[in-house]
Order: structure tokens, then C-alpha cells, then sequence
């Protein structure tokens, strides 16, 4: 018997305490493998991946408020190759890749790429759509540096935000000996402001093969080093894991204002699970806690947690619910 892979999202509702299941179906795409989804106007940016005969690779597709895809499907893939910073790709043109994660900038979105096949020309690129020709224009293209933990095995849950408001913009947390923020428009440059934090970034062992990931969630989950990107409002949040002791790691969130450069305030976590993810929100952020390697390979949720929005925006401290 065949078994067919099939992705879906999850959509929970609080106010009706349900969660239901929704699997967005594609003309012309077969077996779409979810890889990231985004709020975009009236519906959503989904990053996906096709296995059919005629599509086949990483592209962004356009769903609307219900989550299936627009009927003048909007499909964007891109070739093996970087090229220079500034080219087009139409539809359909792409090779295998995967886009990681997905995030709404001005004007068009930003996307964290991985090249499959072996290839290490991995790293952001940043798009611009104009409208009525179908085509997705790159603006800005940052690959990936030797020092950045590999793709397929991140540290980093997030590593793309973007801020709102007049001075809009998009960034990256990057990995070059030590880590720092990228501002994501221009020249790429880098922000003088990064937490401190007991670096330097963990020296984990190679994973050529599967026997070798206990060594290396192990290695993991005895260090410290920054967990992900986010942004709420103008300023950046950076969330960082503190190296786990008897009770478990300790979890901290530093709020940065990217136009000043300059760290606001420092928020400690009420969780000490052995994996932590945040999504921001402008009322309540939900923090997901993960399960450690050892208790599942998968890292399964544990908690799904609500934090309010406006204490961590004035660095107060936090009660969840």
C-alpha cells in the first residue's frame, strides 16, 4: 500500500477552545509539503513543496482567508544558483530547494532559503512583487556564512523578522564567530546592538548519519546560545537559551530597538522546558515549549502558553496562562 504525505495546518481557536485541520489543495501541485505560512492583506504567503512531474522544488503560493490557494495561483521558485543580487525568476522556473521560513516585508517578502542537493549557497533573499506581471523580484540576496549552524539542523527556530511602522524593515539573525543582527534592505549592513549572553555559540559534533543525532541534541541541550528572531511592533526581539542546569535551561527575551540600535529591556521566561519557540502577537504572544530530543526525537509541543503583549513590551515581568 502507498502512503501519501500530506501537510495541513493546525488552526486553534481560543474563544471556542477547538482546533480543526485544514489541508490546502493546488491545481497542478501534488503532495504539498507545508513549509511556512504568513498573514499577507486578506489571506496568507504559503512556502511549500511539490513532488509532481511538472513542478518539482520550493516555491511561495498565495491562499486567501480560508487557506486555498487564489484561482490565479501565484507561484514563485527560484534557480540553483544565487546569480547576482538583482535578477527576476518567472513562474515555474525554479531547481529543488526549500524555503525555510517566510516573512512579510514592504512591498513583497523575505525568505530564508536552503539549496538541497548537497549545494551551501544558503541564506535570505528578499523580494518585491509588482503587481499584474506574475513575477517575483529579487531586491537582496545574504548567503549563508561559515559559521551559521547548518539548515537542515538549526538552532534557530526563527531567524527572520520584520518590523512595522515608518521605519519598517526586515532582518536576520546571523551566525559569523558570534552572532548578530542583519538588517535585511540596502547593504545588508550589521546592528552594533546584540544581548549579552555566556557565548561563545555551541561547538557541536558533525551529523553525517542518523546514530549521530544523540551526540548532537546532546550537545545542544548543554548549551547557551540565541534561539530565534522576533518582532512586535517597531523593535526586535532576540530569545535566548541559558545553558540547562538541574531545573532545565532558563529563557530570556531582549527587546531591541533597531533604528537606535540600542537594547531596550531583558525579560526572563516563566518556562524552563528544554525547547522554547514564541510567535508574537499584538495582544498575547504564545509560547510553544518543546519536549526534550531524548523524551521524543520529534520534539513534540508539551504547552501551548499565552504571554500579554503590553508587559513585554514594557519589560515587566511575566505571568502566563
Amino acid at each position: 500500500m502507498d502512503v501519501v504525505e500530506e501537510s495541513g495546518f493546525l488552526v486553534y481557536e481560543l474563544s471556542a477552545d477547538t482546533v480543526r485541520r485544514v489541508v490546502p489543495k493546488a491545481k497542478g501541485y501534488d503532495l504539498l509539503r507545508l513549509l511556512d505560512v504568513v498573514p499577507f492583506g486578506d489571506g496568507f504567503w504559503m512556502g511549500s513543496q511539490s513532488r509532481s512531474r511538472f513542478v518539482e522544488g520550493s516555491f511561495v503560493l498565495r491562499l486567501d482567508r480560508n487557506l486555498k490557494p487564489t484561482s490565479d495561483v501565484s507561484a514563485f521558485s527560484w534557480p540553483r544558483e544565487w546569480g547576482n543580487d538583482v535578477h527576476s525568476h518567472g513562474r515555474g522556473s525554479g531547481r529543488p530547494i526549500r524555503v525555510d521560513e517566510l516573512e512579510v516585508a514592504p512591498g513583497g517578502f523575505v525568505a530564508w532559503l536552503y539549496f538541497a542537493r548537497g549545494s551551501k549557497r544558503d541564506g535570505a533573499m528578499r523580494f518585491t512583487l509588482p503587481d499584474g506581471d506574475g513575477t517575483a523580484r529579487v531586491t537582496g540576496s545574504w548567503r549563508q556564512l561559515p559559521g551559521e549552524a547548518h539548515p537542515q539542523m538549526p538552532l534557530t527556530p526563527s531567524r527572520l523578522a520584520v518590523t512595522v511602522g515608518e521605519n519598517a524593515d526586515a532582518y536576520a539573525l546571523r551566525v559569523n564567530e558570534g552572532p548578530f543582527i542583519q538588517r535585511l534592505s540596502g547593504s545588508g549592513e550589521r546592528l552594533s546592538v546584540f544581548p549579552d549572553w555566556p557565548g561563545p555559540m555551541p561547538d557541536l559534533p558533525p551529523v553525517t548519519e542518523m546514530a549521530h543525532y544523540p551526540a548532537w541534541w546532546k550537545a545542544v541541550e548543554k548549551s547557551s546560545f540565541p534561539v530565534g528572531l522576533y518582532a512586535e511592533g517597531p523593535h526586535l526581539y532576540v530569545l535566548v537559551r541559558l545553558a540547562e542546569t538541574t531545573d532545565g535551561p532558563e529563557w530570556y527575551l531582549h527587546a531591541i530597538d533597531p533604528v537606535a540600535e540600542s537594547l531596550l529591556h531583558s525579560i526572563r521566561l516563566p518556562t524552563r522546558a528544554a525547547h522554547v519557540s514564541l510567535v508574537p502577537g499584538s495582544e498575547h504572544w504564545a509560547l510553544i515549549e518543546g519536549s526534550s530530543y531524548f523524551e521524543d526525537e520529534y520534539r513534540k509541543p508539551k504547552r501551548l502558553l499565552t504571554l500579554e503583549a503590553e508587559a513585554i513590551r514594557n519589560g515587566e515581568e511575566l505571568s502566563c496562562s
